[in-house]
């Protein structure tokens, strides 16, 4: 356990742009008595665990405390968000990934989407050679192949010590039993209410 709260990793996901920080400091090898904290400062002795959403960041939390290393913890908190926080942390995106092990190695792993094989350069540009407004922005058209899940599957395989299906309980636990939403969520759900059926395929049944 000592040697992986060594590890310092720091994660960028995609698009409003969030980041997932976790920072191992070493203290001491005794046992650790974790708490959860929130607000904007928070102090720990052997391990921090940083994110977007309180519940993500608990996930990541209970990670460590059953042995996991930094990544088993970043990809448990990364599955965690794509439920509760999906307006950044979601599995259609991607993102960037900076480790340093331990002994001083440094690993990196670039997992942003791409754009599809049919894009092509005037794919928002209207005949006259004008932006289609909005077409890069909404809709299928404003989508790239997401590159999130694959990004994790290979840090685990490279750096994960748990079993992968012991990372993404967290996440589905969440999805099937819920969770409380943050005000700021609460907000943002309902300004983007209108947008969200506008550009639905079904908007009859979004509006349910």
């Amino acid at each position: 356990m000592c040697k992986n709260l060594k590890n310092h990793l720091v994660f960028r996901g995609q698009r409003a742009v969030f980041g997932l920080l976790l920072l191992l400091l070493l203290a001491q090898c005794g046992p650790s008595e974790p708490s959860f904290q929130e607000g904007k400062t928070a102090f720990g002795k052997e391990a921090m665990v940083v994110t977007a959403h309180p519940e993500a960041t608990r996930v990541g939390l209970a990670i460590l405390q059953e042995g996991g290393s930094a990544i088993d913890a970043m990809v448990a908190v990364h599955f965690a968000l794509a439920v509760v926080y999906p307006s950044a942390g979601n599995i259609g995106g991607g993102g960037f990934m900076v480790y340093r092990e331990p002994e001083g190695r440094y690993h990196t792993l670039d997992f942003r989407e791409k754009a599809s094989l049919e894009a092509f350069e005037t794919m928002y540009l209207d005949a006259e050679g004008e932006v289609l407004e909005g077409k890069s922005l909404y809709g299928a058209t404003a989508a790239g192949v997401p590159g999130s899940v694959d990004g994790m599957l290979r840090a685990h395989a490279k750096f994960g010590t748990l079993p992968l299906k012991t990372l993404l309980a967290p996440a589905v636990r969440l999805a099937e039993e819920g969770f409380p939403i943050t005000a700021k969520q609460a907000r943002n759900f309902n300004n983007l209410k209108e947008r969200f059926i506008e550009n639905n395929r079904f908007p009859e049944t979004a509006k349910l």
